[in-house]
Parts: structure tokens; C-alpha cells; sequence
């Protein structure tokens, strides 16, 4: 079926509309907390309390498995947020798996590096994951025939969930070159190219 996002307070969220037997709950809490960039409050960070919240609604809903997804320096900065998560999860008859990975390892036309905390029923045999030897594709070998089959937005798509929108191609080449020209000047760029 189609995920369910859940937007609003988690003392709304409707646990009790979920499945006894849920396979997978993934969480994709926001990264900024442990990125590279930005203020790097880290554990002081008030967008922790999305992965708290995470966290604990696996806990509460006790998936079969369970994915969080997230960038590596969450494995560095907030070890020790996963490592007291873990804990809760050992107790709770989970193993936990830390994964450290890079989409291109996985066939993704993309240099992604991850972090995925993964809890998993301790009966379940879990293998590594399977990883291409560097068979790097190109966005376009992966993705290039949807050029083939695409449509206008508004009418109905060949392929299901497959609707491309060529919004931004007249403007791209007004954007471009305020992209190169240095920080702060794409948004200038940006609003030009949209607004003409």
C-alpha cells in the first residue's frame, strides 16, 4: 500500500489504526541535527525530538523491523542517542544493526553516504546486504527512459506515479549562472528564471 505520513503531534499519531502485525516502520527524522553544515547544536538540537519520537513509536508499535535513515555523523555525533535506543530495543527482544552505506554501493547513480539504524526481530536471519562492485550507472541508464513516457502534468500518465513536469528547463540556463558566480546569488537566480 501507500506509506502513511504522519505530520501532526505524535499524541495524534493512530497507533491504534496500525496492524498487530506491522512489517516495517521507517523514520527519516531530519538530519540537520548531525550535519556538517549549519549550527551544529547536535544533542542541543530541538529537532532531536523527531527522532525521539521515532524511536519511541517503534517501540510502541513493536514492527518487525525497524529502519531509521540518516546521515553518518549520526553514527559519530549521536552514538550515544543510538546506543540507549538500542538498549531499549535489546530488552525488547530486537537485534540492532548499524549500517554505515553509500548508494552508489547499492547501484544508485548517486554518492549518498548513510546511516541506518535498523532493529530487526532477533529470530529473523539477516544477511549482508547485497552491493554491486562498483558497477556505478548513470542517472540517465537508470532512470532515462521516463523521458520516453512522459506527459504534461494535468494529463493521465503512461507509467503510474510518473509525471515530469519541464518547469524548470527555459529557466535553467537563466539560473546557471548564478549559481557559479558565488553563495547567496542563486536565489536571485532562482526567482528570475521562475518569474519569467
Amino acid at each position: 500500500g501507500i506509506p502513511h505520513v504522519l505530520t501532526q503531534s505524535p499524541d495524534e499519531w493512530p497507533f491504534d489504526d496500525l496492524p498487530d502485525d506491522l512489517e516495517l516502520l521507517f523514520a527519516n527524522p531530519p538530519c540537520a541535527v548531525w550535519s556538517q553544515v549549519g549550527k551544529g547544536l547536535g544533542l542541543a538540537d530541538p529537532r532531536l525530538e523527531y527522532t525521539r519520537h521515532a524511536m519511541d513509536a517503534a517501540l510502541r508499535v513493536e514492527p518487525t523491523f525497524f529502519v531509521l535513515e540518516s546521515v553518518p555523523n549520526a553514527f559519530t555525533k549521536g552514538r550515544e542517542v543510538y546506543d540507549a535506543y538500542a538498549d531499549d530495543f535489546l530488552r525488547r527482544g530486537y537485534g540492532v544493526t548499524y549500517l554505515l552505506t553509500n548508494a552508489l554501493l547499492h547501484g544508485a547513480p548517486q554518492f549518498r553516504e548513510r546511516f541506518h539504524f535498523v532493529a530487526h526481530r532477533l529470530d529473523l536471519p539477516l544477511r549482508e546486504p547485497r552491493m554491486t562492485a562498483f558497477d556505478v550507472k548513470t542517472v540517465r541508464e537508470t532512470i532515462g527512459d521516463l523521458a520516453d513516457n512522459w506527459v504534461p502534468f494535468g494529463e493521465t500518465p503512461v507509467l503510474p506515479n510518473h509525471v515530469a513536469r519541464r518547469s524548470f528547463n527555459v529557466g535553467q540556463a537563466r539560473v546557471l549562472p548564478y549559481l557559479r558566480s558565488g553563495p547567496g546569488r542563486w536565489a536571485e537566480g532562482f526567482a528570475a528564471a521562475t518569474a519569467a
